[in-house]
């Protein structure tokens, strides 16, 4: 294991600062490869007390590096005793979970001297370790399945006359999976579902989200497209509905190897049959304006078991790829709340609130809280992380 460290030196101002490193992605409205136009995404901080720490910068050292410069640096004899004390006390943080640091922190601001400079270099170390989870060995990973209908033992259900129409059964006591969406080892790839033509043309748009509209759900996205642009099949799987069917008016439904199923809705001709083996990219029929549509668009849904999982949580529409390869689903209510696997933290973006991202990863406002020593109201910086995970 190796850890940041370099050498030993000391500040005095206070105050409040933030280590910024800023991410930048290609701006919406730029075709592809421009890259002289670009725009600031999200701002990711460490948060400071002052500017006082332990250790100026940091490069990495082996196990062996840390404890002999630790250690020469309590023999000095310009130290004070209490820095000494705080270099000793920082040197068990490495073996400590994030459990017990987030409490060694919350104890020190309750000391009558808080020593601001180890709490900086705490938030550092902690900032600086990987964001990832493991998940309980309980948890299934859908790779692949037997049956010669895709993801077979999530469902149960084989019907091309209707959408949506399984049981609750299916879903019932579901809390928690893990699907693989993609793995190049096994040739499991993702297609964006619009065309070359189409983004180059509207780069991707999203026309209407998925949420509440007209006061109703919209379980989807609308993207738009032109008339008699090619709509492409996401992930390799099986056709189950092509066909006209009500308000989606010419629609195909996909059910893929990987557990989840996609709708692509207002189609002017269908180019594939049910029953049909579609690989990740290949044809499925043209935009157009079929059903209930205001204007040509693609409506384009995402769903598991019949429930809808919001396709912004899954793909990037701004950059046309998948936020992760491994995505962790998480049963709420009438639908599933998606976010990419091994995420543990949510960095802060404009207008975040506790409950805006409670509600993102399905968990309750007093839970967000509890987790991260805020209240409700609590005013939250951009850049700022969020733990989401216990």
């Amino acid at each position: 294991m190796r850890y940041l460290f370099i050498s030993f030196i000391i500040f005095t101002s206070l105050g409040l600062l933030s280590l910024v490193s800023t991410d930048f992605s290609p701006c919406e409205n730029c075709p592809d490869g421009d890259e002289k136009k670009r725009v600031k995404d999200t701002a990711k901080a460490v948060v400071a007390y002052g500017s006082d720490y332990l250790f100026e910068t940091n490069v990495n050292f082996t196990d062996f590096n840390i404890t002999e410069r630790i250690d020469s640096l309590i023999r000095l004899d310009s130290l004070t005793e209490s820095v000494k004390k705080e270099i000793a006390f920082y040197k068990t943080v490495a073996n400590k979970s994030h459990e017990e640091i987030y409490e060694m922190v919350d104890s020190l601001f309750e000391l009558d001297s808080v020593p601001f400079a180890l709490i900086n270099q705490i938030n550092l170390f902690v900032a600086m370790m990987p964001e990832h989870i493991e998940l309980p060995a309980e948890f299934e990973v859908l790779t692949e399945d037997g049956s010669p209908y895709p993801a077979n033992a999530y469902y149960h259900y084989w019907n091309n006359r209707q959408s949506w129409y399984y049981p609750d059964s299916i879903h019932k006591n579901d809390s928690t999976l893990v699907l693989v969406l993609t793995d190049q080892s096994k040739g499991m790839t993702y297609q964006h579902p619009l065309c070359q033509k189409s983004l180059m043309r509207y780069y991707g748009t999203v026309t209407s989200p998925y949420g509440w509209r007209d006061g109703k759900a919209h379980n989807g996205v609308d993207l738009e497209l032109h008339y008699y642009d090619s709509i492409l099949n996401m992930f390799d799987g099986k056709v189950r509905v092509a066909r006209t069917l009500g308000g989606f008016g010419k629609v195909v439904i996909v059910r893929h190897y990987n557990g989840l199923e996609t709708l692509y809705a207002h189609m002017s001709k269908i180019r594939v049959h049910e029953g049909d083996t579609v690989k990740a990219g290949q044809l499925l029929g043209h935009g157009g304006q079929t059903g209930n549509a205001t204007g040509t668009h693609l409506h384009m849904e995402i769903r598991l078991k019949g429930l809808p999982v919001n396709p912004a949580h899954v793909i990037s529409f701004q950059d046309r790829e998948l936020y992760s390869d491994t995505l962790i689903l998480k049963k709420y209510k009438s639908m599933y709340i998606a976010y990419p696997y091994g995420k543990e933290f949510h960095i802060v973006t404009k207008k975040d609130s506790p409950y805006k991202i409670a509600k993102r990863y399905g968990m309750s406002v007093t839970s967000l809280c509890d987790l991260n020593g805020i209240t409700p109201k609590s005013k939250l910086l951009v850049g700022q992380k969020i733990k989401i995970q216990q």
